[in-house]
This record gives C-alpha cells, sequence and structure tokens, in this order.
C-alpha cells in the first residue's frame, strides 16, 4: 500500500462526530456500502513529534499497519484488497473502497509517538456504521397452502366479501433493517412486523395485516413503504383489491296496480350493489316460473353491478293475493350458502267466482237434514246473485219448507228433511260484478230408504223328496236404497229359522249373500210357508208375504190287517192296508199282490175275499201309491183251515183176479192242515204195521 501525504480534508458522505477524551479521540461514522469512506486519526506532528508506527485494528483485529521509520506500510484481514492509508502531518486517514454493509464496527488507531512525554493521544476510536438502501419491496398473499406472490401495481383478487384476507410486505438488503408499513389510501395501517438480519449485517423487514373484506374495500388501494437512514425517498409497491360483493338491495316496482283477470301484468325486479352481477329469478309464490326473463347488466360508479329484469304474463285469479318473489344471488351467496336476497310484491286480481260444491258424494237416510256446500273464491268475494240445479233443473230456493239458503249471504244449500225426490246430481252458480262461475264438479246426494222385499223360489214348488233337490229362496228387493241387503231374516211358517249372515256361527256363514237361502236336499220337513225381511244401511223392511213350499213324498210302510185269525174255506175275509203314512199328496191307490201277482181288480186300501177258498191261501202283499211313487210292501202268509173231505171215495165195488199178485185201492181226503187218513177191513183198522199192507 502506498501513503500520500496531503494537506487536503476528505469530506464524508455522512456524518462524522468527533469526542476528544484526555487521552484518546472517539469519532462516529456512516458510510453508505458500495462507495468509500476515510477514518481519521490525528497524529499532529507539529505538537506530538514524529511517530514510529500506526496501527489500525476493527474490533481488536488489525487491518493496517504503517511505519516510516522502516517505511513500510500494509493492509491486513478483511481490508487487503480494498484498505488505503494516506498520512500527513496532521492525521492519517484509513480508507475503505469499497465500503461493505460487513465493514461496519469499532476501529481503533494506536499511534506509537518517539516521545511519549508529550503526552499526546496515542489510541483514538472511530465507531463506523455502514448503511445500505433497501433493495426490494415484495408483496404477497398468505393462504391456507402458503404464499402466493403479487405484483406491484396489480389488481388482486376477487375476494369475497366477508372473507378474511392476510398480505405479507417484505423489504430487503437494507441496513438498518428497512422498517415496513401498510398503507389504505395513504392512511397507516397496523401490521404484524417482524426482521430479520443476514451475515452481512443488512435485514429484511416483514409487515404482515390481516381484514376483513367488505364492501368498502372494493378498489381500495394498499401500499406498503419500506424506510431506513440509506434512502430520503421510502420505495414502495402497492396493490388494488377487487372485491366480489353480495346484492345488497331488490325491488319490484309494478306489482302496486290493480289488475282484472286476463289483462298484462310487467313486473320490474331491480337487484344494486352486486359484484360480480346478480342472477335474478323470479317465483310465483314457491313455483319457479318456467320461463325466465333475461336480465339487463349495468356497471355502476362504484364498481358495482345493477341488474334489471322485467316479468311479463296475463293476470290470472291464481296470481290474486299472491306474493311474486324476486330472488337475487351470485357466487358470493353460493359461496357462502346463504339464501338470496328476495323481493316481493303481493298482486289484487279482480276475477269472476270460481266454484265447486262439496262434498263430491253424499249419503243421507231418508228424512236426515243434509248441507250441500257451496265453496267459491272471487274478487270481489261480494256476491251478486246464486243459483242451485237439481239435474240440471233449477231449484225453487225459496220454498221456505224444504230448503235453507241458496242466497248470496248463504250460499250453501240446506235440504230440511231428505226423501227420494231429493236423489240426483245438484250443482251451483254464482255471479259477481265481474261474472259468473258454474260450480266445477258436482255433489250427488243419495238418499236411503228402507227396503220393501218379495220371497221367490227355485225351482218352483212342489218338489218331490225322493229327487234330493236343493231349493234356493231368494229375499228379492222390489224397492230400497241401497239396493244391497246387508242382513235378511229367514222365516218358516212364521217363526225365525235363520238370520243371514252369521259370522259368530262355526258354519262360518260370514261371507255369504244374505239374500238367498240355501235349502239342502229338501225334506218334508221344509214344507211350509217362507217369508223373509231385509235390513239395509236405511233400516229394516216389512214381512214379505208367505211363499208356500210344498214337498211331495212317498206314503209309508204298509201292514196288512185281518178282520179275523181264523181263515176257514167257504168263509168270508176282508183284508185291510194300513199305511201309517199316507204320503203327500196323501196314497189313493193300492197295490195288491197274491203268489207274486198283481190282482189288478183290487186298489183299495181293502180286499173282500167271499168265499175263502184254498187258494186264499198264498202270500199276499200290499202297498200304497201316491204320484211321488210307492210306499212301504208288507207282506203276509194266509193259511187257509179247511175239515176233511173225501174228494175221491172208495168205489163201491172193485175186483180183481185171482192171479193178480197186488191190488191197490185209493181215496183223496182234502183238509187243512193236513190230515190222516186211517183204513178199515169190515169195520176193523187196518195196522199200518202190518206186512200184508
Amino acid at each position: 500500500m502506498r501513503v500520500t501525504r496531503m494537506t487536503a480534508v476528505l469530506l464524508l458522505l455522512a456524518s462524522v462526530c468527533i469526542k476528544v477524551g484526555a487521552n484518546n479521540i472517539r469519532q462516529e461514522v456512516k458510510a453508505m456500502a458500495g462507495e468509500s469512506v476515510s477514518l481519521r486519526c490525528s497524529v499532529n506532528q507539529g505538537t506530538c513529534g514524529d511517530f514510529h508506527s500506526i496501527k489500525w485494528y476493527k474490533e481488536n483485529r488489525r487491518v493496517f499497519v504503517y511505519s516510516p521509520v522502516v517505511e513500510f506500510s500494509k493492509a491486513e484481514g478483511e481490508l487487503l484488497e480494498r484498505g488505503n492509508l494516506v498520512v500527513d502531518r496532521r492525521e492519517a486517514r484509513l480508507s475503505i473502497s469499497p465500503i461493505q454493509t460487513a465493514d461496519e464496527g469499532e476501529y481503533k488507531c494506536e499511534i506509537t509517538f518517539l516521545d511519549i512525554s508529550k503526552n499526546c493521544p496515542v489510541v483514538q476510536l472511530v465507531k463506523l456504521t455502514t448503511l445500505s438502501p433497501p433493495n426490494y419491496v415484495n408483496l404477497s398473499l398468505s393462504t391456507g397452502a402458503g404464499t402466493r406472490p403479487l405484483l406491484s401495481n396489480s389488481v388482486v383478487g376477487p375476494f369475497n366479501q366477508g372473507s378474511e384476507l392476510s398480505l405479507i410486505c417484505q423489504s430487503g438488503g437494507g441496513k438498518p433493517i428497512p422498517q415496513v408499513t401498510w398503507y389504505m389510501e395513504g392512511r397507516p395501517v397496523p401490521g404484524r412486523t417482524s426482521s430479520s438480519e443476514e451475515a452481512d449485517r443488512t435485514g429484511t423487514g416483514r409487515s404482515q395485516i390481516s381484514l376483513k373484506v367488505d364492501r368498502a374495500q372494493l378498489g381500495t388501494k394498499l401500499e406498503c413503504r419500506s424506510e431506513n437512514e440509506a434512502i430520503e425517498a421510502p420505495l414502495s409497491a402497492s396493490v388494488q383489491l377487487d372485491v366480489s360483493l353480495r346484492p345488497n338491495e331488490v325491488k319490484i316496482s309494478g306489482g302496486e296496480n290493480t289488475f282484472r283477470q286476463g289483462s298484462e301484468v310487467r313486473l320490474t325486479c331491480t337487484s344494486l350493489g352486486a359484484r360480480p352481477a346478480a342472477v335474478l329469478t323470479w317465483y310465483n309464490g314457491t313455483k319457479l316460473y318456467p320461463h325466465q326473463p333475461a336480465g339487463q347488466v349495468k356497471l355502476q360508479n362504484d364498481g358495482t353491478y345493477s341488474t334489471r329484469s322485467t316479468l311479463v304474463f296475463p293476470a290470472s285469479r291464481f296470481e290474486d293475493n299472491q306474493k311474486i318473489y324476486c330472488e337475487a344471488k351470485n357466487e358470493v351467496i353460493e359461496y357462502y350458502e346463504e339464501d338470496a336476497l328476495r323481493a316481493d310484491t303481493r298482486l289484487v286480481v279482480l276475477y269472476p267466482p270460481v266454484v265447486t260444491t262439496s262434498p263430491a258424494n253424499l249419503t243421507v237416510n231418508s228424512t236426515q237434514q243434509v248441507i250441500i256446500q257451496c265453496v267459491f273464491k272471487s274478487n270481489p268475494a261480494k256476491l251478486t246473485q246464486v243459483e242451485w240445479y237439481l239435474n240440471g233443473d233449477r231449484l225453487d230456493v225459496l220454498d221456505s219448507t224444504r230448503y235453507v239458503g241458496g242466497t248470496v249471504d248463504q250460499p250453501s244449500l240446506t235440504i230440511l228433511q231428505t226423501s227420494r225426490r231429493d236423489s240426483g246430481t245438484y250443482s251451483c252458480v254464482l255471479e259477481n260484478e265481474m261474472g259468473s262461475g258454474t260450480s266445477k264438479g258436482t255433489t250427488t246426494l243419495d238418499v236411503y230408504h228402507a227396503p220393501l222385499v218379495k220371497i221367490r223360489m227355485e225351482p218352483l214348488s212342489p218338489v218331490k223328496e225322493t229327487d234330493q233337490r236343493n231349493v234356493s229362496l231368494h229375499c228379492d228387493l222390489v224397492e230400497g236404497n241401497p239396493s244391497r241387503l246387508n242382513t235378511v231374516f229367514w222365516y218358516m211358517n212364521g217363526k225365525l229359522m235363520k238370520k243371514l249372515p252369521q259370522c259368530k256361527d262355526p258354519e262360518d256363514l260370514c261371507g255369504v249373500d244374505p239374500s238367498r237361502l240355501l235349502l239342502e236336499s229338501v225334506t218334508r220337513q221344509y214344507h211350509g210357508n217362507f217369508s223373509c225381511q231385509g235390513l239395509n244401511e236405511a233400516g229394516m223392511s216389512g214381512m214379505s208375504d208367505e211363499e208356500p213350499l210344498e214337498v211331495f213324498y212317498l206314503p209309508g210302510n204298509a201292514t196288512i190287517r185281518k178282520d179275523t185269525n181264523e181263515i176257514v174255506k167257504g168263509g168270508r175275509l176282508t183284508l185291510t192296508c194300513d199305511v201309517n203314512e199316507p204320503g203327500r199328496p196323501a196314497a189313493t191307490e193300492y197295490i195288491w199282490r197274491r203268489g207274486g201277482h198283481h190282482l189288478r181288480g183290487v186298489t183299495s186300501s181293502s180286499w173282500r175275499i167271499d168265499p175263502v177258498t184254498l187258494e186264499t191261501q198264498s202270500q199276499i202283499s200290499c202297498q200304497a201309491v201316491n204320484e211321488v211313487g210307492k210306499g212301504g210292501v208288507d207282506t203276509q202268509s194266509l193259511k187257509v183251515l179247511a175239515p176233511p173231505a173225501f174228494i175221491e171215495s172208495l168205489k163201491p165195488y172193485t175186483g180183481f183176479t185171482s192171479a193178480s199178485r197186488n191190488v191197490s185201492l185209493s181215496c183223496q181226503v182234502e183238509c187243512s192242515p193236513l190230515c190222516e187218513i186211517s183204513w178199515f177191513k169190515d169195520g176193523i183198522p187196518i195196522e199200518t204195521d202190518n206186512p200184508q199192507y
């Protein structure tokens, strides 16, 4: 290093502060990084005399040594390439070029005077402060996923209204560490500050602000300023906020008028204060209009958008007193899953009566009172006329003996005592100043009355017991409403024989048709007069006329009766065919058989035999007969008594030749029971054991 002796004064960039002590001098010097600085050390040779050497130290590390005695000058350490010493009779100036921020520190100049008796300062201290302007100001947006750098003078966003926003400003490369401050439209905004220092003693200042964006922040300029001693004017970077806003107002115009049915309704919905523009949706009550009109969007001076939509439709009764809604929604509302901003208007529509009768079906028993409602909607609600119709014919509702109501004050109709003639279809016609309306739908009135019944038999009477036929009895409805009999009481000869249905009966007659009674395999026990009573929902019928059931059956078993127990040939005999049951119809003819042969000439119940002969002795049978058939048969064997009588007597004279070996004599006797024949010779009985005979 070369040492130059100068008498001129070196001006420093920054101010130099010199403090003089008893034996040393303290200076403070500030210098800009990248430029040059001279650190002064007073030698004052005129007063203090010559010196042996000068040594410069930084933080106790020697950085320069100079000795005029040995003519030695050398920079050392961190100033090896950048240090230079200029010496004159007044001072020794250590020049550092270029200044680095790490050069900051306390420098010490030590002077070794040849004559130390003059009490000159041998140690002088210089505090060097290095300065460096900030290199940059960077802005970034903090998100949940990290940070995103922002360009200065850019528009950032859009951010949904009400969302939390965190912006970070960093300024680095400066010394001292830059002071970072946020400004909103020129007004400082407090933030969370921090700093860090690098090895070269430069640092980074950081400020983070968090704010909840709202309508007031739309288009707001956020500026970050960085300042330190090295600069006169601060460095700055800025962004402009773009905020997405909910619509703040929705209104409907045009619904304040009164409309007639069929006239045109024109409603206009306007949404204000939205960014992006709101989408407008029309509702009729809770029902979405199928064809939504397009909205007209316009940018407002404050940066928000207005949307305008006009709904046109013909007025009908369905809109009367109905709220028409307009909903405004944009992506901010959808993001927060909020209800749309809504406005409504209630319409007034004039229309003629819309009429219904109720109930649709009405069932009553005869003589009961009934009310048929005539329900209507109209605007105006005041009626000017009411008419009632039965099966298309207008009713005289002024007949107070039959009706109440049917007037403009009481349009519903009351029938005081119903009868069969009141059954039918009812409708009403109402009128107001807008016109008339006929009931949509009708009321059908069904007047129940007790049944009238008659009995019918299949097959027709009479029936034969032997046919084992079934007979169906029908309790037919002659008249009555309803036409179905719920219960039928069946009678035989005036006494109750069966009630149908019988749900508790073990025979399970719960699901049968009660108007039909089946007599199975009809026998004589069913012979009699049948009648029925029917019950429907209106009440019980009277007793039907009786219907006779005739059951024909066979005569009973026959019994032959004799008028005498001893039947003698030549006498008289009367036989009677008694029958315990004559049958139905009663038997009038009898069949007699003798020895199996039909005696066609005998048809009565009595048979007189006169005279009795031995032919009478035989097997006799009889049975009664009617149109059904033959009754049971009785058979008897008749025994005829006859005393012995010669049929063939001995001849007075019978001769034989002497040569005849055998002689035969015969006689024939009739008798009953069988009798014995005895032979006599010359009046003397011939013994049966006589071998001669």
